[in-house]
C-alpha cells in the first residue's frame, strides 16, 4: 500500500496537482513507518518527494523542514540521495531570500560530490 500511494502522489504532482500529491504522500510516509520506522531509506525517500510537492505549490519554509528532517537517513544510506535533498533545500533557501544559506548549501554539495 505505502508504494501504492507513493505512487499516486507522483501522478497528482504531474496532474497539475501539488496540494493533493502533499496529503497522499503524508498517508505513505504514515504507512512506511506503520511496516518500517522513522529512520528507515524507504522513509527518507518519501519525505524527499514530498519536499518536492510542498515546494511545488509555493510552500518553501515547510519544504526545506521536510527535506532536512530526510537528510541524515539518507546520507546514511545513499550520499548521492542526500545530494538531491541538499539541492532541493538550496532552491528553497533561495526562493526565501536567504542567500546565505543557500550558498552554504550549495558549498556542501560541492564538497560531498
Amino acid at each position: 500500500i505505502p508504494q501504492s500511494l507513493q505512487k499516486l502522489a507522483n501522478l497528482a504532482d504531474k496532474d497539475g496537482d501539488p496540494e493533493r500529491a502533499v496529503t497522499i504522500a503524508r498517508e505513505a510516509i504514515d504507512a512506511w513507518i506503520r511496516l518500517y520506522d522513522e529512520d528507515h531509506l524507504q522513509v527518507a525517500l518519501v519525505k524527499n518527494e514530498l519536499a518536492g510537492y510542498l515546494r511545488n505549490c509555493g510552500r518553501h519554509a515547510e519544504s526545506i523542514e521536510v527535506a532536512e528532517e530526510a537528510l541524515p537517513v539518507l546520507q546514511k544510506h545513499n550520499p548521492a540521495y542526500a545530494i538531491q535533498a541538499k539541492r532541493s533545500v538550496a532552491i528553497n533557501l533561495d526562493r526565501l531570500g536567504e542567500d546565505q544559506r543557500a550558498l552554504n548549501m550549495l558549498e556542501e554539495i560541492y564538497q560531498d560530490r
